[in-house]
């Protein structure tokens, strides 16, 4: 997978926070807990994307399809 802040700035305040949750969802360890710190960040930083995008991946992984049944 490829880190959603390579194509969005993270800011120099953000960027520890931001770098330990990447490496949190690329171990795959203490899933739920970064799932709430992922809500916790992006209600304080609600113009900042990559946290939005691990959660999108997240929700790739564990099947949670969020798309209309069109049958």
């Amino acid at each position: 997978m490829e880190n959603p802040a390579v194509v969005s700035q993270v800011p120099a305040k953000l960027s520890k926070d931001y770098d330990k949750q990447w490496v949190r969802f690329l171990t795959g360890k203490e899933d739920a807990k970064l799932v709430r710190d992922l809500d916790s960040f992006i209600k304080k930083q609600k113009t900042f994307d990559p946290p939005l995008v691990i959660q999108a991946y997240i929700s790739l992984y564990i099947g949670d399809d969020l798309t209309p049944n069109r049958n």
